[in-house]
């Protein structure tokens, strides 16, 4: 990373024009955290009312908002069109279709180079629009796995190799190295002394999370592990159906739904061993965050994951919707601790070498300049 008096200050708009916070929010807003303390001149322009709206204020970081309706809105366009000007914006950034077509296009009209960023393992529908989209106004795009570039390519033959550049999502680094002393105090608030092991699961109650899988490992485990106990994390469409299904498995005196959590760190850190039953998943943000932690993982082998998760050595990998290879992966850890705590060490140098927020700022930021200097896609990539 270049001294702070050695980089070349760049003037950079992050548009997203979602309401509800995911991965590409909190990519955007790490972004502009990140790089506007590294000095340089980040605009952040988000829904009104949107939650990534709300997370950058509490993060000390003034957003701009900004009503963006439809694919193609006129007024919108303009304005965006006269920020990029007045702010002298030299490159705009967008995750989603309606933000590039809206801000890239008056980025063209602006004389400004659009890059996108694609955090989900899915290709773009294959439409014309699209198709021109990428072809007309987007110079590159930021891809966050391997897999998700592989996926890309496959399913839109129309984007060139080369215009998809890989940089790694990047989280904060616990500065204790991994280590909470907090256990006692989490295990007390949910009502679980005693619990051992503490198993977590953490995100949306969603299909996709595969929640289910995961409760119907649980009875086979409380045979052999009687006192073990199950930390649900998150809320979404699927809480009142996955509390019944605790009920029915009679597993429910094991299993706490917290509901939405602003500490979920705190909570991982009380946890022996994070799982991630997922059918579906865009990066894993709980992967690392779990693995910084010091804590070994269960996840299902797919999307990213596998570039996340070193199996067998930071964590264990299942096929999606398996249940006895689930079991049987939770089995092998807890019935080994010394096995499990040499994984979770493993995964927080694993972090660090590969999925640091500082590390993850360098390539973002050397991108950017490289962009902005307009020397052509080689020299970005």
């Amino acid at each position: 990373m270049k001294a702070a008096e050695e980089r070349d200050v760049v003037r950079v708009l992050l548009i997203s024009s979602q309401k509800n916070w995911g991965g590409g929010e909190a990519w955007m807003l790490s972004t502009a955290l990140g790089l506007a303390r590294r000095g340089h001149h980040i605009s952040l322009v988000c829904q009104p009312g949107s939650e990534l709206a709300e997370h950058a204020l509490a993060g000390g970081f003034r957003p701009e908002t900004m009503r963006l309706r439809g694919d193609f809105d006129p007024l919108a366009m303009a304005r965006l069109y006269r920020f990029i000007r007045r702010r002298r914006i030299q490159m705009v950034c967008g995750n989603m279709s309606k933000e590039i077509r809206l801000a890239g296009l008056a980025a063209r009209l602006a004389n400004v180079p659009c890059i996108r960023r694609r955090g989900s393992d899915m290709s773009y529908p294959n439409r014309w629009r699209h198709r021109l989209e990428d072809r007309c106004l987007v110079r590159l795009i930021i891809v966050n796995s391997q897999a998700t570039r592989r996926t890309l390519l496959r399913g839109n033959p129309w984007l060139p190799p080369e215009k998809l550049k890989l940089i790694y999502n990047g989280i904060p680094l616990p500065p204790t190295g991994g280590s909470m002393d907090n256990r006692d105090e989490v295990l007390s608030e949910f009502d679980l002394q005693g619990a051992e092991p503490l198993l977590g699961v953490v995100g949306l109650l969603k299909e996709r999370k595969g929640h289910q899988v995961l409760f119907q490992a649980l009875p086979r485990i409380l045979e052999e592990f009687p006192r073990s106990s199950l930390l649900v994390v998150g809320e979404g469409v699927l809480k009142d159906e996955l509390e019944e299904m605790t009920r029915r498995l009679n597993i429910d005196r094991h299993v706490r739904f917290t509901g939405f959590r602003e500490d979920v760190m705190r909570l991982m850190g009380a946890m022996d061993i994070l799982v991630l039953p997922s059918r579906n998943e865009g990066f894993g943000y709980v992967l690392a965050e779990a693995m910084s932690l010091c804590k070994p993982v269960v996840a299902s082998r797919i999307s990213s994951i596998p570039e996340v998760v070193e199996e067998g050595r930071t964590g264990l990998l299942v096929p999606p919707d398996d249940v006895a290879a689930l079991r049987d992966a939770l089995f092998d850890l807890i019935r080994d601790p010394q096995k499990a705590r040499r994984m979770g060490q493993a995964g927080r140098r694993r972090v660090e070498r590969l999925f640091s927020l500082e590390r993850m700022l360098d390539e973002v930021e050397e991108l950017f300049g490289k962009v902005i200097e307009g020397d052509g896609l080689q020299k970005a990539l």
